[in-house]
């Protein structure tokens, strides 16, 4: 896994940092916006504090679904696998204790190893504060069959990262690594600044990719309730 930043006096030229090396995504539906509002504040009081004590843990984030109000978008971010175990069995136990009025689906549960880490070295200050109102988008994509993947994250750590590294309003990149295909977690400081990053996006592929990279995709985009990322700190 590479982790790339960017120093304040150079935006957009990549150096090396310490990030996550295991990822983990979901999408996870209550019976309504209500009670996806009113859990809100018991995941941060009653399942993020022992998560976030767990020895390799990076970051969370719990993000309202701009389509569905009643489904939230998590993801949290280890150091490896073995921490994800530890990482499953608290929200195992947390789940566990809820109200049966929240009876909780999961359309997407997605992890894997993290290929690729980049965030800007913007200061916190300068950040919402605890990303609060930022927005995160999710692309779930299937490999296409000639699809070379290990050329694919070489060429995108070479020449996309760079791009979003120096795009305004950019906060984190994060590509991981799932059995077929791939998930990457994208947040941007506004929904402008994400369709700004699109278009860079899809900018680079035309440049790069005559066949398509993937063979399915699905997306969600959501806006953040609340992150805690260690690499902020």
């Amino acid at each position: 896994m590479l982790a790339l930043t960017s120093t304040p006096e150079a935006r957009g030229t990549p150096t090396t940092m310490h990030g996550p090396g295991y990822a983990i995504a979901r999408l996870r539906t209550v019976p309504s916006g209500e009670l996806n509002l009113a859990v809100f504040p018991d995941v941060m009081r009653r399942f993020l504090p022992p998560t976030a004590e767990l020895p390799g843990f990076h970051g969370y984030l719990f993000a309202f679904h701009d389509d569905d109000p009643a489904t939230s978008i998590t993801v949290t971010l280890l150091e490896d696998e073995a921490t994800a175990r530890a990482a499953d069995a608290v929200a195992a136990e947390y789940v566990a204790q809820l109200d049966p009025r929240f009876e909780v689906v999961t359309p997407l549960a997605e992890e894997g190893p993290v290929r690729i880490f980049a965030m800007p070295a913007t200061p916190v200050a300068e950040l919402p504060p605890f990303l609060s109102g930022a927005t995160v988008r999710l692309r779930n994509q299937t490999n296409a069959p000639d699809f070379d993947l290990e050329a694919g994250i070489a060429l995108a750590i070479d020449t996309l990262v760079p791009i979003f590294l120096a795009q305004p309003g950019f906060i984190m990149y994060c590509w991981f690594e799932r059995e077929g295909g791939r998930l990457v977690t994208e947040i941007w400081e506004s929904t402008d600044a994400m369709e700004a990053g699109q278009e860079a996006l899809t900018a680079w592929r035309d440049e790069h990719f005559d066949t398509p990279t993937a063979s399915e995709t699905t997306e969600a985009v959501g806006t953040i309730g609340y992150a805690e990322l260690v690499t902020l700190e």
